[in-house]
């Protein structure tokens, strides 16, 4: 049988695991991208070895190269709009389902994210991000108040 399907066959790495599962947990959509994976694992097991031949201890050349591996990706859309909906709904949506209506409306928020810069790992620091999630805030509003649940 000839699979061609993309898969994972060869023995992954520590930072190409601890990568895909962070991808996953927080749902960024670059968990599908195995290159990009394989490459930011390959950077911080680089930056860790660098780190460790300039005399860094192993705790500090660690922590330096999972922020190589993670850069550009501290902010994904589902824990955004997940706090959206945790905060500002919480008396209108059962916290149980919270999960499911960020994973059922991210597909639809395309359009609202588009305009900012998730990858600047200070967004969190600027007037973007309250714009955002007061953009989030109305769509999601809108969302439940066409659906008769607000």
């Amino acid at each position: 049988m000839n699979d061609t399907s993309p898969t994972i066959k060869q023995e992954l790495n520590y930072y190409e695991l601890y990568l895909l599962d962070y991808l996953r947990q927080h749902k960024f959509p670059q968990q599908y991208d195995h290159g990009l994976v394989h490459t930011r694992a390959e950077e911080a097991a680089e930056t860790y070895e660098q780190e460790r031949r300039n005399g860094h201890p192993t705790d500090q050349a660690q922590e330096l190269a999972v922020s190589a591996l993670t850069r550009g990706l501290h902010h994904s859309q589902y824990d955004i709009l997940l706090g959206v909906i945790d905060t500002e709904f919480e008396n209108i949506i059962p916290p149980l389902l919270h999960e499911q209506l960020a994973e059922s409306l991210l597909p639809f928020m395309g359009k609202v994210f588009s305009i900012y810069n998730l990858s600047d790992d200070d967004f969190a620091l600027s007037d973007g991000y309250q714009n955002l999630h007061d953009e989030l805030t109305g769509a999601v509003a809108l969302y439940l108040r066409q659906h008769g649940i607000q």
